[in-house]
This record gives C-alpha cells, structure tokens and sequence, in this order.
C-alpha cells in the first residue's frame, strides 16, 4: 500500500483447505465483481496501471482474477505473487501468457512454488526469523515486511 495511494485491498477468509472446493473461486469471483464495479465506478486514468498481487492462496485468486479480467479485454500490467502454492494448468488454471508475472519464491516457504513461462519472473527470498534461522511460518509471512519484497514491487507497479 505504500507503493501506490490508489491501492485496493480485498479480504478473504483465508480458508484454503476448508471452505467448498474450488475453495478460492468464491474469492476470485468477488474481487472479480469488485474490480469490474471500481472499473465502471471509476475507470483507468490514461497510463494508469491494473497491477494484481496476492500473498499465498492470494496469489491464486489474483491468478484467478487476470485471466477473468483478460477474457472481458481488459489488461492487466502486472500479475505479483508472493508465498504463493500455484501449480498453474494442473490444479489451479494456466497463468496469462501475455501478462508480465513476478514470483517471490522463499525455499524455506513450503507453500511457495518456482513458476515457469517466458513471461515469468522468479526471485527467490530468504527471509530469517528474529534469532537469524530459518522457519516456515517466518519464510511465508515474512515477504510483505521484507524491504527487498517491497521495493521491488514498488518498482515492478511504478514502470
């Protein structure tokens, strides 16, 4: 949020594993319908940028949420995912081949996937927690306060 005044954030309940399968397709649909009514509300400034970022099963959803918006003609700039568990084209649906795609990976981030594409920019994190370690939880959570996570999507958003 510190990157862009204009950013929106969309809250879910985060219950990958036990809400209805496709667990994130409620989700997806809702920020979908949320993005489209703020589009008709209050449409792009010329030159003005659509980025997506989602953290974690967000990542998805934000998936989810480009390839619906690209079916409909509308671009999306950039597709951000961070921690995010895609395993695009198997169990969750292909990435946008024409949308530029930035992956923050953590190798201590077992939710975390590498993403492959021409379009696709992987860049591995290490994050340690407060005793200098490595951890899971610390690795998944800890992307949106890593200043190297956060100055690169300000950078990734301001082009």
């Amino acid at each position: 949020m510190l990157a862009d005044p204009d950013v929106r954030v969309s809250s879910w309940s985060s219950r990958i594993f036990f809400d209805v399968l496709p667990s994130t397709q409620t989700p997806s649909d809702a920020l979908l319908e949320k993005i489209l009514r703020d589009l008709e509300d209050e449409p792009l400034a010329p030159g003005e940028k659509l980025n997506l970022v989602g953290h974690s099963a967000g990542g998805i959803i934000v998936n989810n949420v480009a390839n619906a918006l690209r079916v409909r003609g509308i671009a999306v700039d950039n597709l951000i995912m961070v921690g995010t568990p895609l395993f695009p084209g198997s169990i969750n649906a292909a990435m946008p081949t024409d949308v530029p795609i930035t992956n923050f990976d953590d190798a201590h981030d077992v939710l975390s996937t590498s993403k492959h594409g021409p379009n696709v920019t992987n860049i591995e994190v290490v994050q340690q927690n407060a005793a200098g370690t490595f951890d899971a939880l610390t690795s998944h959570t800890a992307y949106m306060t890593n200043p190297i996570v956060i100055n690169a999507i300000r950078r990734l958003i301001a082009r």
